[in-house]
């Protein structure tokens, strides 16, 4: 029976590499995919001196060393780029399996999880880029995981490995600042009984004021330690310094650019959750069931601080939080299939999901050119500059133009 389940278990990764892997670079390659593989050629070609180049830009280097044996590997720098990340989509599903067995012990609800992240176009589109974006999703699903595993078996190895993987999201790209209060909401998620004898302020106490916590509270530290070490790099203040440029100060919000915020990235991004989750997906987080609802709002903490001081801003930056929106529809769907009434109703919308979900994966292997993508991500990868066809074609123009210059 053991030997069944594993079978099973490597017959369904399997099949998510297999969509993954198919047609992966059909997908003109991206401009900030470019610079990463470049950037990855010139570190493994002269380390002394473009180890860190990443940090010139504001980007931590872990994402570009990761890079470097696969370009060395590879005649195809894209096809070595994008095989990384589908290694991390694999290596994610198998965390993320193991997330949903934490909170519940239904082997329906860990089905549920796996088409989610099998089907979701968001999943799919995005792990299927090489990008730092789906290392640093990986890197909060084990945060998140080892962290409740320390809250619930007290083992010393697992806050080593919650510590561990929060010095590496940091290590990958400055967002991961972000993954602090939605770390520190943690002992809410594994806490199982509350007295409600007690006010609020003794609530908070006795989940908060607890030796597991300091503990946590140090490896977050030692995480913290071990991305500053990246200071022995003069390179290391460019890190902040750039990514002033990608967001609003708390000045530049008051003086209107909150209507931006408001008027345009609040709306943009509910269309992206529509697009790419589908309104049956979108349906089950509004009304969170079990752990959904501490989760909920883990997710709303993280995406918040974005969406506010976000000047440019776009779907893969959001790529973590699929992390916590899929466990959100893992609760909610998983007391759904429990109610035999409702039954039927559940098979029919989940076969209508992975339905659009394979039409999305056939589009972009036939005919990336047609995806069906929000109108932000469709300039953004198939027809501006930062686009493949873009970089050809402004690679043409300079080619053509210097036959007229001396």
């Amino acid at each position: 029976m053991a030997s069944r389940k594993w079978l099973v278990s490597l017959l369904a990764v399997a099949f998510f590499a297999a969509t993954r892997l198919v047609g992966l670079t059909r997908l003109p390659i991206f401009a900030d995919e470019a610079i990463y593989l470049r950037w990855a050629l010139l570190a493994g070609s002269e380390p002394a001196k473009y180890l860190f180049l990443p940090m010139l830009d504001g980007k931590p280097p872990l994402h570009t060393w990761l890079l470097i044996p696969w370009v060395y590997v590879f005649n195809d720098p894209l096809l070595a780029g994008r095989l990384l990340s589908v290694v991390v989509a694999v290596a994610t599903l198998v965390v993320m399996d193991r997330l949903i067995q934490f909170f519940s012990s239904r082997f329906s609800d860990r089905v549920i999880g796996y088409l989610l992240m099998t089907f979701a176009p968001f999943w799919y589109f995005h792990q299927r880029l090489a990008l730092a974006e789906p290392l640093l999703a990986l890197w909060l699903a084990m945060a998140i995981l080892y962290g409740c595993l320390f809250l619930r078996y007290k083992r010393w190895y697992y806050v080593l490995l919650f510590g561990f993987s929060f010095g590496l999201s940091l290590a990958t790209k400055p967002n991961a600042f972000f993954f602090i209060p939605v770390l520190a909401l943690l002992p809410w998620l594994t806490i199982r009984t509350v007295s409600q004898k007690l006010n609020l302020i003794e609530r908070w106490k006795s989940v908060y004021v607890t030796p597991q916590v300091l503990t946590m509270a140090l490896a977050g530290i030692g995480g913290l330690t071990f991305f500053w070490l990246l200071s022995i790099s003069p390179l290391f203040p460019q890190l902040f310094r750039r990514s002033l440029d990608y967001t609003f100060s708390l000045g530049e919000l008051a003086q209107g650019e909150w209507r931006y915020v408001i008027f345009q990235s609040v709306p943009r991004i509910l269309k992206w959750a529509v697009l790419y989750f589908t309104p049956f997906l979108v349906g089950t987080w509004l009304f969170p069931k079990r752990w959904g609802k501490a989760v909920a709002l883990m997710a709303f903490i993280y995406v918040l601080p974005l969406v506010i001081i976000g000047r440019v801003l776009y779907s893969r930056h959001l790529l973590p939080v699929a992390v916590l929106l899929t466990l959100l529809s893992v609760a909610n769907l998983g007391e759904w299939w429990l109610k035999k009434s409702g039954r039927m109703v559940f098979i029919g919308l989940i076969a209508l999901f992975i339905g659009w979900g394979v039409v999305f994966m056939v589009v972009a292997v036939a005919n990336p050119d047609r995806l069906f993508i929000p109108r932000e991500d469709w300039s953004h990868y198939l027809t501006e500059w930062s686009s493949g066809h873009g970089i050809a074609s402004v690679r043409d123009f300079v080619r053509e133009r210097s036959q007229y210059t001396p």
